[in-house]
């Protein structure tokens, strides 16, 4: 793909949840500004293209390259080959509140970020370790349902229509009320409806349906006419080509097979046709596939968490970022955009608390490297990062590492300061209109 790193319009109703305050708290935490900003220090021009910004490489690898190469000179460790299989209290809390457990070694933290994502998608990597370690931990897991996914319907001609692309307005009844609508390109498929007006009514269908509610979806195949408009519309057409049957005077107006469907069982009554193409009525059956979802809705309640941290509220030291939390965004870049702005958020309150750790330590002379190397006696005095597909750990271990700080010391403490100053910098931001 082309990765939409995030969207020149932001407000509330672009996220959903039980309290979508609580993104839109987060995300004014780390406003656009410096969205763009941290990934033009990292290397990342973007182009705006209506709204929407893109690297100006147009390959979503780009932004992984260069974020893959930011961990490499920070020292992050990163261990693909590991999978997590517990988090649990750690016995030693000089060493660490927590232990990060693997197959085969254990690591002790101070502070834990779970960012697990979800099994949305097929992508390698999609799982529920997050809920389950979550749940493990105390907290509320909000059931995990598709969002940004197809809708299948009830009907017996859907393959009729299969392959269909049409511009229209999508909204979601709920007892005969319209409850949200959407406009834009609609798929029409051979199990329903698909295309982006369904994506964004796709999540609330699926709730409703989980708790028993039955939800319908209302096709408007020309929403710039009135009903009245459209009927005089048509009359018109098929007086101007009186040789013309009622199907017949409909192309030009609709791909051939939408054409089929929406006249058959119609022996030539206008009116019916007109009501039918402003309010063509579809059942929803369930929505597709975890598989076929982009994202989740639902995880780990908000309730739960600091929207000014992302510390759990329940276990000190717990840090959740990414879909494991219970919100989510509408289509074009909202759901990857909140990854950065979470995690700056969570580890601004990490940093702080290992900063002031780091300077107690280097006024009585002690030097931090991050990581140590390893040597035959105690590997004491570093801070260690341990990150991994599914899970990250960050440690300020407590032991003394003594020795003089040296020229290199200080010029590498001075660059860190540069690089950071740079994240507030204007001059570093990029994102110039096309």
């Amino acid at each position: 793909g082309k990765c939409n790193i995030t969207n020149t319009f932001q407000h509330p109703s672009c996220y959903h949840g039980r309290h979508p305050e609580f993104a839109w708290e987060v995300i004014q935490q780390f406003p656009l500004q410096q969205t763009v900003a941290f990934f033009s220090r990292l290397g990342i021009y973007t182009k705006n293209r209506d709204g929407y910004l893109y690297p100006a490489s147009g390959q979503a690898s780009s932004v992984l390259e260069v974020l893959e190469a930011e961990a490499r000179y920070l020292k992050v460790k990163i261990k693909c080959k590991e999978q997590v299989t517990d988090i649990c209290g750690s016995s030693d809390p000089a060493q660490g509140r927590w232990l990060v457990k693997t197959q085969s070694w254990q690591y002790a933290a101070d502070s834990v970020i779970i960012a697990c994502g979800s099994p949305a998608s097929e992508i390698t990597g999609s799982c529920t370790s997050g809920y389950e370690f979550a749940e493990k931990l105390g907290h509320t897991i909000i059931k995990p349902l598709p969002a940004l996914v197809p809708l299948a319907c009830k009907g017996s001609f859907f393959k009729k229509w299969a392959g269909v692309r049409t511009e229209g307005c999508v909204s979601l009844a709920v007892d005969r009320q319209i409850f949200r609508e959407e406009r834009g390109e609609i798929q029409l498929t051979e199990y329903g409806v698909s295309g982006i007006p369904v994506f964004q009514l796709s999540g609330y269908a699926a709730r409703l349906l989980d708790e028993g509610v039955p939800v319908r979806l209302l096709l408007d195949l020309m929403p710039d006419f009135t009903e009245e408009s459209l009927h005089v519309f048509l009359k018109t057409r098929m007086e101007n080509c009186p040789y013309k049957t009622l199907k017949e005077s409909l192309v030009g107006l609709f791909p051939k097979k939408l054409i089929d469907v929406l006249t058959q069982d119609n022996s030539g009554d206008l009116a019916s046709l007109v009501q039918k193409i402003k309010c063509l009525e579809l059942d929803v059956k369930s929505p597709r596939s975890l598989r076929q979802a982009q994202v989740c809705s639902g995880g780990v309640s908000t309730e739960e968490l600091s929207p000014k941290t992302m510390e759990s509220s329940i276990q000190p030291g717990i840090f959740f970022a990414g879909e494991v939390v219970a919100t989510d965004g509408i289509c074009g870049g909202y759901n990857g955009p909140a990854l950065p702005r979470r995690e700056h958020t969570l580890h601004s309150d990490i940093y702080r608390a290992l900063s002031a750790h780091l300077l107690k330590r280097f006024q009585k002379g002690t030097i931090f490297t991050a990581p140590a190397k390893k040597s035959k006696g105690r590997r004491n005095g570093h801070v260690e990062r341990f990150t991994h597909a599914y899970h990250t750990a960050i440690k300020a271990s407590s032991g003394a590492h003594r020795k003089r700080p040296g020229k290199k010391d200080f010029k590498n403490i001075e660059n860190k300061k540069r690089r950071a100053s740079l994240m507030d910098d204007p001059k570093t931001i990029s994102g110039r209109q096309e």
